[in-house]
């Protein structure tokens, strides 16, 4: 079964199902007591643009097959051979992740088309679930242009590039490879910021728009 199911954590839960209301506001968290919601403190994250969970049972290189959860319709195509696997997830266990796409050569990733919703100018965030087996070369994470989050001779580095300027702004943390980390890269147009599993690691002042 290649379907990820979607699991929503809930405060209690002494009821199969719950009902209540289909809207959450920011700082509240749902509670189901006796099947009625009631919400507390739970925290409403921004919707991405993209939004890739790599859980397809497969990829052959058609168009559009890796598929984009965002709502957002950028669905991307797995080139040069790269594949999914559910072997050794980066969360075991239920709830946990489930499948992943692998990509062993230089030449195997993701390929998303152009479009004008992945043109952000005032902030940026990319974030990812990697497993690196090698701490040698580059090796690309996601990037659009000048926007990057790679790995360079073991250093997770991130790399925009600021409207008017003529080389773009880099910062780099050591990133131990052959087991799983969550990675990210943020820009607010006032600081630029790596995390490593949920913790920030690196960070630098940096103003302007993002060049598009």
């Amino acid at each position: 079964n290649c379907q990820v199911p979607y699991v929503v954590s809930l405060e209690q839960n002494d009821k199969d199902s719950c009902a209540g209301p289909a809207d959450v506001n920011p700082g509240t968290q749902s509670k189901c007591i006796g099947g009625i919601a009631s919400i507390t403190n739970v925290v409403v994250k921004p919707t991405p643009v993209a939004y890739y969970r790599f859980d397809e049972c497969g990829w052959d290189g058609a168009t559009g097959e890796v598929k984009d959860g965002s709502g957002n319709g950028l669905d991307g195509t797995a080139v040069g051979g790269a594949y999914t696997a559910d072997t050794t997830p980066a969360l075991p266990g239920d709830p946990g992740t489930y499948r992943y796409g692998v990509f062993a050569g230089g030449n195997q990733d993701v390929q998303v088309p152009d479009a004008s919703a992945l043109d952000g100018t005032a902030a940026l965030t990319y974030a990812a679930w990697i497993y690196p087996r090698s701490s040698s070369g580059t090796q690309m994470i996601m990037g659009k242009g000048q926007w990057q989050l790679y790995l360079q001779d073991g250093n997770l580095t991130g790399e925009v590039l600021i409207s008017g300027a003529s080389t773009p702004v880099t910062i780099a943390y050591p990133l131990a490879p052959n087991k799983w980390s969550h990675v990210a890269l943020v820009y607010d147009a006032a600081t630029l910021t790596l995390y490593v599993n949920g913790s920030e690691v690196i960070t630098q002042s940096q103003s302007g728009s993002l060049a598009t």
